[in-house]
């Protein structure tokens, strides 16, 4: 007989008179993977860490392994279900193995043991989670989705029945999925379910063995695997039907001049990397690392040292000044990776002040300036097509600010300097159906007006829908380079291993 690990019925939580969970409901059994899904701000995490008793709710009833949970005991929760966010508690300066060995949680007695045996039961739990690395090796060395594995290793160890996977600000390739899969089966022996969130519902689909919807905070459908239906679960998310992005057909300017080139630029990481951007094209850098992925950010923004190789810019060869002085008349390069937009705000401000002080913080940085009085009647213009962005948002405190809003301020910055090259690294990372549609859209407008845009990023399916030619990195090193007409006909996989 398959028991159940934990149910929640009509849970209800309110912050400051915001009312974020109405009814939201679940039952998970052992050996089970159900998968949750909802638009932002449909309280998704929320409702996770509230059964990971890491948050009281006010109203509904928990029950974990059939025994009812008073509310004032969420520590009974918080030992029997592990929540993994987009953190992870790994120490970077640690070896693997003693981030292995302090993850177990053993009592002090327990770490006076041999290095050997330690080395040894590194190994095993390395092999199983299938991290190619060395235990002596220091966790700084490990990929994102390494580093989740081991933290699935850490919880099951520290006897969590119930491990939450609220993933949706990670990048997955193909393989990733693979191994996660694997590891979670392998764990269905050991009577341990899962629950896994993410914003890209192909994932969602492929690990779950059932998809619970949530919607403005209420679970409104539960389906088994053989009722998947993509189309259907976006239409309970959001409420109408709604179509993914397909092929993107833009016209190509004639005579497009050359605004990037790199010729066989190597540096620490890559090696010998060639690649060229024309006006109005969207070149895809396909990559599965993630640290590949910023050392070509960090070279292009200046801060890291090629060994050799040259940067062009529209025909003429750059230094790192140049790249340093990005966002201003000389260098109109804009730069977005959403994880960092908000990095750049300052939180106790409105975002009007937020929005002057950028504007005024790269105008000071040009020969030719931009007057503060012209930003601010920019600003005073409030229509949301000049903006980029509604109006409302410049009323608001950063801290206040959704995701959908996050992006629309950095398309109203861009909007103001409007850059010759646009670089993008996963920018669709964390984004709901909703707002990945918007942000494939404007990367096709921007284009279409004129600007070359790079796209990083390990999705596949995305680039291929808007990119003219997607280029193949593996290991620092291009291992192909494909050009749009044959995207429906390679493997890319064929090139990744």
């Amino acid at each position: 007989m398959v028991h159940e690990i934990i149910r929640a019925e009509h849970i209800q939580k309110m912050f400051d008179r915001n009312q974020v969970l109405m009814d939201a409901w679940l039952h998970v059994l052992e050996g089970q993977t159900v998968g949750i899904v909802g638009l932002d701000n449909s309280g998704k995490t929320t409702f996770m860490r509230i059964l990971a008793g890491q948050l009281g709710y006010d109203g509904g009833d928990i029950y974990l392994e059939g025994v009812k949970i008073p509310s004032a005991r969420r520590d009974i929760l918080s030992g029997k279900v592990a929540y993994l966010g987009s953190e992870n508690s790994l120490v970077d300066e640690l070896s693997i193995a003693d981030n292995l060995c302090v993850l177990k949680n053993h009592p002090i007695r327990d770490f006076i043991v041999r290095k050997k045996k330690i080395r040894e039961n590194s190994e095993k739990i390395l092999k199983r989670v299938h991290v190619d690395a060395r235990p002596g090796s220091p966790c700084s060395i490990l990929e994102d989705n390494e580093k989740q594995r081991l933290e699935i290793a850490k919880v099951l160890a520290g006897g969590a029945r119930l491990v939450i996977l609220d993933c949706t600000g990670h990048t997955y390739n193909d393989q990733d999925i693979r191994e996660l899969k694997e590891l979670i089966c392998s764990s269905y022996e050991k009577g341990v379910a899962f629950i896994f969130i993410h914003s890209n519902l192909e994932y969602v689909m492929q690990l779950s063995d059932e998809i619970l919807v949530l919607k403005d905070g209420r679970s409104v459908r539960r389906l088994p695997k053989n009722k998947f239906d993509k189309q259907l679960i976006y239409k309970w998310m959001v409420g109408y039907e709604i179509k993914e992005n397909s092929l993107y057909d833009r016209k190509k300017l004639p005579d497009a001049k050359e605004i990037l080139r790199l010729a066989e630029v190597t540096s620490d990481r890559l090696k010998q990397i060639s690649l060229e951007v024309k006006e109005g094209e969207i070149v895809g850098i396909l990559s599965l690392s993630s640290r590949w992925n910023q050392e070509f950010i960090d070279i292009l923004m200046g801060e890291a040292r090629i060994e050799s190789g040259g940067i062009y810019r529209n025909g003429q060869a750059v230094n790192r000044q140049f790249l340093r002085d990005r966002g201003t008349v000389r260098n109109r390069t804009c730069f977005m990776h959403k994880a960092n937009i908000k990095e750049e705000l300052f939180e106790n401000l409105p975002v009007s002040q937020n929005y002057v002080f950028l504007a005024q913080q790269k105008a000071a940085k040009t020969p030719l300036g931009i007057l503060s009085r012209k930003i601010e009647m920019h600003l005073e213009n409030e229509k949301a097509e000049d903006l980029g962005f509604s109006p409302d948002i410049l009323k608001k405190h950063v801290e206040q600010l959704t995701n959908k809003e996050l992006f629309e301020l950095y398309i109203g910055e861009i909007k103001l300097f409007h850059p010759e090259l646009l670089v993008l690294m996963n920018p669709t990372e964390n984004s709901d159906v909703l707002l990945k549609e918007q942000i494939i859209g404007e990367i096709v407008r921007m284009a279409e007006d004129g600007i070359g845009i790079l796209m990083i990023s390990a999705n596949f399916k995305e680039m291929s829908a808007i990119c003219d030619r997607i280029i193949i990195v593996r290991k620092g090193t291009v291992n192909g380079i494909v050009d749009r007409r044959d995207f429906s006909t390679v493997n890319m996989n064929l090139y990744l291993e």
